[in-house]
């Protein structure tokens, strides 16, 4: 009994190779995902920072220390 146990946990343990393929059409999914997916943090990033610069921008044009938001 503990000899088939043992047996079969070796057998379940060992890795075997996987015969799978990947088309051209999905990789290129893929690497289109990962592309948005960077891009949409780029994009982000750059929101956050150049907002605050653009409002300080606009206040030193018209001579404030800061501008109150517009509505």
């Amino acid at each position: 009994m503990i000899r088939s146990v043992v047996l079969l946990t070796l057998l379940i343990a060992v890795p075997t190779p996987a015969a799978a393929y990947v088309g051209p059409g999905a990789v290129l999914a893929v690497i289109g995902a990962a592309v948005a997916v960077v891009g949409a943090v780029f994009v982000t990033v750059g929101g956050f920072i150049w907002y605050p610069i653009k409002r300080l921008l606009r206040a030193i044009g018209r001579g404030e220390e800061e501008s109150p938001p517009e509505e």
